[in-house]
């Protein structure tokens, strides 16, 4: 499928550069941003949090991602 304005939605905003997304089972959407950050989202858009961490981004291992 091509990304397009009718099939894409944004889910958060005023996030420092956000990367590396990856969307879980359960729809909650993970992302690795600047500063050792890491958002969680979920697909509706109502909640986004910002854990902030002293690392830099590390690969996440979800346990029912294969």
């Amino acid at each position: 499928m091509i990304a397009t304005p009718q099939n894409v939605s944004i889910i958060g905003k005023g996030l420092d550069h956000p990367e590396c997304v990856c969307i879980a089972p359960d729809g909650t959407v993970y992302a690795g941003g600047e500063a050792g950050k890491l958002y969680l989202a979920n697909l509706g858009g109502s909640h986004v949090s910002v854990v902030r961490t002293d690392l830099m981004p590390l690969p996440l291992h979800h346990p029912t991602f294969p």
